[in-house]
């Protein structure tokens, strides 16, 4: 038989193995386990301590005006425009992309950041179908602050 294993031949009991399986026992480490790790829970509000928010909404901010949000200015060539809102410096944050002119009368884009020193919008613009940036602009921080009233 396996030498591990504790044999019993003419009704004895082989020793040796039987001191093999005692130090086996005594070898074995303890199942003493570290306390749990607890991941960190954000509640509610919490987590906006030391982030900004910011939204920015394209057209009336009421929107009882019954005209549109955006005006294409008489070029009959463009029809319809692609507005890409992008963050700096860039934390992740997937851009946000319009079609002009927009179908709602108002649409909000929202924004996390943890400092409004260095936050800016860039706004580029683009044929709906098309690679070509035909138009830029860019909100620097300042336009961000609120403590300079």
């Amino acid at each position: 038989m396996n030498e591990q294993m504790m044999v019993v031949e003419n009704g004895q009991i082989d020793e040796q193995n039987d001191i093999d399986l005692d130090n086996n026992i005594n070898n074995i480490p303890s199942l003493k386990l570290p306390p749990p790790i607890l991941p960190f829970r954000i509640y509610g509000h919490s987590y906006l301590d030391k982030k900004y928010h910011i939204q920015i909404t394209l057209g009336h901010p009421s929107s009882k005006v019954p005209r549109p949000p955006i005006h294409l200015y008489g070029n009959s060539e463009i029809s319809s425009l692609k507005l890409v809102m992008s963050s700096k410096p860039d934390t992740g944050i997937i851009p946000h992309s319009i079609i002009l002119p927009l179908g709602d009368d108002r649409e909000t884009f929202s924004f996390q950041v943890d400092t409004l020193r260095s936050f800016s919008l860039e706004f580029d613009i683009f044929p709906t179908f098309g690679s070509r940036v035909i138009g830029r602009g860019v909100a620097l921080p300042h336009v961000f602050d609120i403590t300079n009233d």
